[in-house]
């Protein structure tokens, strides 16, 4: 586990990712989430946007997205099964579309005429070329009041252009899932409610505490430096503060 805080605290120095601003400030209903016995994630992803694979059987990338969302629902009266895919025969290839600007409307284009499940449980993750319309410089985003989360792969690559191992675009990638997954799952008071105040209101849906991966700015700074450098000492890969955790236990 120190190899994995290590490399954590290389690729949380380098990325940067925010949520698309919200025109409704009308909460999310999430309440069948956290009633579910099963929460499952289908992923799509267009040719040459494939989502990043480990060969190592004791270092899956996907993991660390299944341990964060297995962490939210801990020591809860339910805790439902997390299905997390974690090769691409366990995704769903795409035709790649041509589009290189994503608009939220385009995603859920995407979705309509691609998912294969309606279930109330299961997120939809597309792993998309090119960038968002909105915001050409993030790597993701979740379209608010749906399951469904759209990754850049463009964007994500740029984020190794320092790093001859290869190693920081494929923890930018799990970090940016954990987050918008975060959102996806009503964190910061988007849905859940806060068992004691730490919504950062001027940035909207996320945390005032620099060190949970809900924390508004992923950018490199020292504050987030402090936060990469605990995960590191302490050897774990769940990125959610406490009081995210707490919340997300007590709904």
């Amino acid at each position: 586990m120190k190899a994995v805080g290590y490399i954590l605290l290389l690729i949380l120095l380098s990325c940067g990712k925010q949520s698309l601003k919200k025109s409704s400030t009308t909460k999310q209903n999430v309440s069948a989430l956290y009633q579910a016995q099963e929460i499952r994630v289908k992923v799509y992803y267009e040719v040459g946007a494939e989502p990043y694979i480990s060969d190592n059987p004791l270092l899956e990338y996907w993991t660390i997205l299944e341990q964060n969302l297995k962490a939210l629902f801990a020591g809860r009266k339910i805790e439902p099964q997390i299905r997390v895919p974690k090769s691409l025969q366990e995704m769903s290839l795409i035709p790649a579309s041509g589009d290189v600007s994503w608009s939220i409307d385009d995603v859920l284009k995407l979705s309509n005429k691609t998912a294969t499940s309606s279930s109330a449980t299961t997120f939809e993750i597309y792993f998309l070329n090119g960038h968002a319309a909105e915001n050409p410089g993030i790597i993701g985003f979740h379209i608010d009041r749906t399951k469904i989360i759209a990754i850049f792969k463009d964007v994500v690559r740029s984020t190794g252009t320092l790093d001859p191992l290869q190693l920081v675009p494929k923890y930018v990638e799990q970090s940016t899932l954990v987050h918008e997954m975060g959102h996806a799952l009503g964190l910061v008071n988007n849905g859940v409610p806060m068992q004691v105040n730490h919504q950062d209101k001027v940035h909207g849906s996320h945390c005032t505490n620099y060190k949970c991966v809900m924390y508004w700015s992923n950018e490199g700074t020292s504050n987030l430096m402090q936060f990469a450098q605990e995960a590191a000492s302490n050897g774990t890969i769940i990125m959610f503060d406490d009081k995210c955790l707490k919340d997300a236990r007590s709904f």
